[in-house]
């Protein structure tokens, strides 16, 4: 199989041959039909291939602290060489696939074929027949919505459960320029950027506010990429969110930071890496060794989905399908504002 890598200390990036992965239990494995380059994360870790040692560590300055710290416990030479064998391990890119699934690990292949994966919105299309509201029985339709499934989203969503009354979400996500001529930026190629990466922020909001979203409003600052919006959504219950999707920001600053004030409290998450409750009685933080934004969680509730099916069981899909196409929808709508902002 082909596999697109990077190298982070030089910088390039080369398609090789590689072993088809091996099955192991409780994982899937996925014919590939499509797969993306992450115009936010994974261009951002090309740009870092790039960089001198400087900038190198200028732009992660959580990493250069390990290293000090390393450099304390194991001494200098050691700390040396685990950096250089670090930055000279090909990291894999391509993380936003289209495909079906072939085998389901723990033998249990059957059944398992016909059931789609994405990691964007399903369709360009805005058309309300495709499904939303429809009282049929859902297929398992998975979206790689992965933000839900992180284990401090996770925590925020317990800790609210307690919370009654209307809530406010601020969304800043500090993206990073992409040139207007790049193909992420065509709409009829690579999508755009709010389709492509905005949707994981809206889907982020509507699974912590747990009520749909009734309203949504879209800005952009007048430059020619219109890739630096502000999205405001309204929902069910009152609850405001907002997302400040930014290609305008310096590389130093943290990507995504997420707050939630709610009853007189709030909650800080940190580059998914630190949460930080404010006021919040019996929580004051929830800290995390390494960035985890859910992508494992995210694909192993889909493998349990998928195993239960086969079983026979009736299993809820780990995302709702109303949901699904509830944020699908809501992306398209706001990317055709931001589009009509152009005009």
């Amino acid at each position: 199989m082909k596999q697109i890598l990077q190298n982070l200390k030089d910088g390039s990036t080369e398609i090789a041959e590689v072993p088809c992965p091996r099955l192991a239990p409780g994982h899937l494995l996925l014919r590939t039909t499509r797969t993306l380059i992450s115009a936010g994360t994974e261009r951002m870790l090309v740009d870092f291939g790039k960089a001198n040692p400087l900038e190198k560590a200028r732009q992660q300055p959580d990493k250069v602290r390990q290293v000090l710290e390393k450099v304390k416990t194991d001494g200098l030479a050691p700390t040396l060489a685990a950096v250089r064998n670090k930055l000279e391990q090909p990291l894999p890119l391509g993380y936003c696939q289209v495909g079906v699934v072939a085998a389901v690990g723990g033998g249990r292949q059957t059944a398992a074929a016909s059931e789609p994966t994405s990691s964007a919105p399903l369709s360009p299309d805005p058309s309300p027949a495709r499904g939303e509201g429809s009282k049929a029985v859902a297929p398992l339709l998975m979206v790689g919505f992965n933000r839900r499934f992180a284990p401090q989203v996770v925590k925020i969503k317990e800790l609210l459960a307690g919370v009654t009354g209307p809530k406010a979400l601020v969304m800043t996500v500090n993206a990073g320029a992409i040139p207007a001529d790049h193909w992420t930026q065509d709409p009829a190629v690579g999508g755009g950027r709010i389709i492509g990466e905005a949707c994981h922020f809206i889907d982020l909001l509507r699974f912590l506010a747990g009520v749909r979203i009734v309203r949504a409003e879209a800005l952009a600052l007048d430059a020619a990429t219109r890739d630096s919006v502000s999205i405001s959504l309204g929902f069910a219950d009152g609850s405001l969110g907002t997302i400040l999707y930014l290609a305008n920001g310096s590389k130093a600053f943290p990507k995504e930071r997420l707050e939630v004030f709610a009853a007189g409290r709030v909650l800080q998450l940190d580059n998914f890496r630190k949460l930080t409750g404010f006021g919040w009685p019996g929580f004051k933080k929830l800290n995390l060794w390494r960035q985890d934004k859910g992508q494992q969680a995210c694909a192993a509730a889909f493998v349990q989905a998928l195993r239960a099916r086969v079983a026979g069981e009736a299993v809820a899909p780990p995302i709702p399908l109303e949901e699904i196409l509830e944020v699908s929808r809501v992306t398209i709508e706001v990317a055709a504002v931001v589009a009509a902002l152009r005009q």
